[in-house]
């Protein structure tokens, strides 16, 4: 699904950006595998954060890669990368609200 959304929105720029729109699909292959490998479910709620932080940062990282191959990013280091880092916390605080860690009781049951 996000392919076509990627592909759609290159189109509007005439493919002007080059391969960029690759980077979907390519994060799409990567959260396979990892879905494939950490099997997240609320049972496992360390594999789902793991997961949920890496999908958005290897689309980050594919997006920026690609944009550097075909023409100049623009940004420092530091602001490219922080987009990077920020997507990813904000994934695995999604997953936290997802899956919340389990509340200890206020009072002990006598």
């Amino acid at each position: 699904m996000c392919w076509k959304v990627a592909t759609l929105s290159a189109a509007i720029e005439s493919f002007d950006f080059g391969p960029v729109f690759l980077a979907p699909v390519v994060a799409g292959v990567v959260g396979d595998a990892l879905y494939r490998r950490l099997r997240p479910s609320a049972d496992r709620p360390w594999a789902m954060r793991a997961w949920a932080a890496a999908v958005p940062a290897v689309m980050w990282l594919a997006y920026f890669a690609l944009l550097a191959t075909s023409r100049t990013v623009g940004w420092t280091v530091e602001l490219w990368a922080g987009v990077t880092v920020m997507s990813a916390i904000a994934g695995f605080g999604l997953a936290v609200c997802v899956a919340p860690p389990a509340v200890p009781p206020l009072f002990a049951a006598d």
